[in-house]
């Protein structure tokens, strides 16, 4: 029994030439082989939907799933340029892959964690080892849609881990992209079940360093901070600002995260502060 992959990637700017380049390098270094399944992550500088077609065209319509970034990390690169793609290949006699996806997402979380509990249920037994998870990162709440998710798997494996990240568009934050086959989707969530002889690793670090001093949230609602130390929360956080920053809320959110301190129950992933971009 064994598991063959390979890893790929292009920057040329065609999104056709870039997707069967990606995916050609990937189906070399796994032996040229039809996969099992594709993971695919790219940058928005391309037409989404013919590079998606140029992969499943190279890799012979195989499953595919994957989302947009803000970058590419593969061996040899890292690149941030509007024009990158990587490609993974999965060909295994161990694992098993099943993949669903939700769209417009934005209009109740609820429905979308149920949606991809339903496309994935079948295919729920005890031999599941993740669930990946590559959500738009400009509407997706991970609260509601973890409950609705869960609750709607409920009794089959409710100690299946969770893992991702967030679709994203080099903080243009306007519109990200999520794949699911020869489907291009906004507004949507991605997701992979991952089955069979195998075990998930995963880390979560983050670089940054805390500044200021230490101040508190004194109202807020949801994941909506209304105010700190009892003033306007971006009152609060101006000190920290560069000028026209206002004009600049990309750049300003990039540099500037918040910082808050790891609950007990979570120290086991995360070090002294958990962080979130605004």
């Amino acid at each position: 029994m064994k598991t063959e992959v390979g890893v790929g990637y292009s920057v040329h700017r065609n999104p056709a030439e870039a997707g069967k380049e990606a995916a050609e390098k990937a189906m070399q270094q796994a032996g040229n082989k039809k996969p099992d399944f594709v993971f695919v992550f790219a940058t928005v500088g391309y037409n989404q939907k013919t590079l998606i077609r140029a992969v499943r065209e190279a890799t012979a319509q195989a499953p595919l799933s994957g989302c947009s970034g803000e970058g590419i990390i593969t061996p040899g690169i890292a690149d941030e340029t509007n024009f990158g793609v990587a490609v993974m290949t999965i060909r295994s006699d161990e694992l098993q892959f099943h993949h669903a996806y939700a769209t417009e997402i934005g209009h109740s979380m609820e429905a979308a964690g149920k949606t991809l509990a339903d496309g994935i249920r079948d295919a729920l037994g005890p031999n599941a080892i993740a669930c990946f998870v590559m959500a738009d990162g400009l509407t997706f709440n991970f609260d509601p849609f973890k409950k609705a998710f869960s609750g709607a798997l409920s009794g089959l494996n409710s100690a299946l881990p969770l893992i991702g990240g967030l679709a994203a568009d080099n903080w243009a934050s306007k519109k990200t992209y999520q794949y699911h086959n020869d489907e291009v989707v906004s507004e949507g969530i991605a997701c992979v079940l991952v089955s069979g002889n195998g075990r998930v690793a995963w880390g979560i670090d983050h670089g940054c360093i805390p500044i200021g001093t230490e101040r508190t949230i004194t109202r807020s609602k949801a994941n909506v901070i209304y105010e700190i130390d009892g003033v306007p929360a971006l009152d609060a956080l101006s000190e920290y600002f560069e000028e026209e920053w206002k004009s600049q809320w990309n750049k300003t959110s990039l540099n500037l995260c918040l910082g808050f301190k790891t609950p007990d129950h979570m120290k086991d992933y995360y070090r002294e502060y958990i962080i979130r971009y605004m």
